[in-house]
């Protein structure tokens, strides 16, 4: 139970920023505990009424209303966990808003579904021995029954690696325009912002953070050295971001992002194109692996053509 209330707590914790793809490992390491503990214990969080005795009944009672308690507890601790987050890492105001996370989010399905069996295990840690805590043999069923449960943690597996190398890759796109937080004199100024998840996020997730500036002759993104500099460029007010073409904070919890690339050009007309290129899988060889791409085209008037 310690090791299980461990790696919970790194799951809801904002340290590490990221799992580098861990976060199904350590979710199903969870899982396979649990399932483990509550096999020895006859799985009394679940059985029906009629099928222990008074001692099994009024333990699973007590663990219940514990149970609800620490669940409580455990919604605090992953509010808690956000607020230290957003004052940690920052947080881009005009970037794609994602303030539940897949990362928390599997905490507290984690909580959801463990905490019954946790509390029983934690109030009777020797109840696979006692008979009074298990019920008799026959009325506990057989022993290959009580650890037929833990299929589910391959189950979970095969269907977190199907949704990564099956699910169509969702996405989603945030424009400010004109951006009140910077501008420019003689033009104009906006945010783009823009992420691409794999499995609703329970996959990697890349994202795009561009600001981009016009004046009628051109249009350009602004701060990136890797960026064409524009021929017409005015003065600049203060809050200007880094173009920033990456995985997302905790996009890498449940999978792996390669070889992230960022092009910027402008061609003839002004118009400024910004390409990502990103390659995301699940981390285990080649399974689920996908070519993401994220295209920001602005004309020299400002009128966005592409951006998804």
């Amino acid at each position: 139970m310690v090791i299980a209330g461990a790696l919970w707590l790194l799951l809801a914790s904002p340290v590490p920023e990221s799992l580098s793809g861990w976060g199904i490992a350590v979710v199903l390491t969870i899982v396979a505990i649990v399932l483990a503990l509550g096999a020895g214990t006859g799985w009394i969080a679940f059985q029906r009424a009629d099928r222990v005795d008074e001692f099994s009944r009024e333990l699973r009672d007590r663990a219940y209303r514990l149970a609800f308690r620490f669940f409580v507890l455990g919604v605090l601790l992953l509010a808690l966990a956000w607020f230290v987050s957003q004052v940690l890492h920052g947080q881009i105001t005009w970037a794609v808003p994602d303030p539940v996370g897949a990362r928390r989010m599997a905490a507290l399905l984690v909580l959801l579904a463990t905490l019954p069996t946790a509390m029983t295990v934690w109030m009777a840690p020797a109840a696979g021995d006692d008979p009074r805590a298990a019920g008799s043999p026959a009325r506990a069923g057989r022993l290959t029954w009580r650890w037929l449960p833990l299929i589910s943690v391959p189950a979970l597996f095969t269907v977190w690696l199907s949704g990564v190398a099956l699910m169509p890759v969702s996405g989603a796109t945030l424009v400010t325009l004109p951006d009140p937080g910077f501008a420019m004199t003689n033009g104009h100024c906006g945010a783009f912002a823009a992420t691409q998840q794999v499995a609703r996020g329970f996959g990697p997730t890349v994202r795009l953070l561009a600001q981009v500036c016009w004046n009628g002759r051109e249009a350009w993104v602004i701060n990136d050295p890797g960026a064409p500099t524009p021929r017409y460029f005015g003065p600049l007010s203060s809050g200007v971001e880094p173009t920033l073409c990456s995985p997302a904070n905790d996009g890498t919890d449940f999978g792996v992002v390669r070889r992230v690339g960022c092009r910027v050009w402008i061609n003839g007309a002004g118009t400024v194109h910004v390409r990502l290129r990103a390659q995301a899988g699940s981390g285990l060889l080649s399974i689920g692996r996908k070519w993401i791409q994220i295209t920001l085209v602005v004309t020299r008037s400002g009128r966005v053509l592409i951006f998804t």
